[in-house]
């Protein structure tokens, strides 16, 4: 296993590659999923790079409004189970300056 994650072909792909590839190569035996899962958790240069991000920076976008009350958003939640007094809606209302909530059951 080290040979093939490691070795001089060795790629660090991760727990799912190196299943395919010991599978590839003929090799099988029932725990080998999980042997390939703790494996590659053990392996030191994986859990370094692992969880780089590829993706270029890009910048925020701000949502802005000129005065409070001015820009509104709506969601409606449902259907709710078990109804609550007969109602299995929720409409809600955000304001995005001051960030107010408003909720009625409909």
């Amino acid at each position: 296993m080290q040979e093939i994650h490691v070795g001089e072909c060795g790629e660090h792909q991760g727990m799912k590659r190196l299943h395919r590839q010991l599978l590839s190569f003929g090799y099988y035996w029932p725990t080998m999923k999980r042997d390939a899962h703790d494996f590659v958790k053990k392996c030191h240069t994986c859990q370094i790079h692992a969880n780089l991000s590829h993706k270029p920076p890009t910048l925020l976008q701000d949502m802005r409004t000129p005065w409070p009350f001015h820009t509104w958003g709506l969601d409606l939640i449902g259907t709710i189970y078990p109804p609550s007094d007969g109602y299995i809606w929720i409409l809600t209302a955000t304001e995005y300056f001051t960030k107010w909530v408003e909720a009625i059951p409909l």
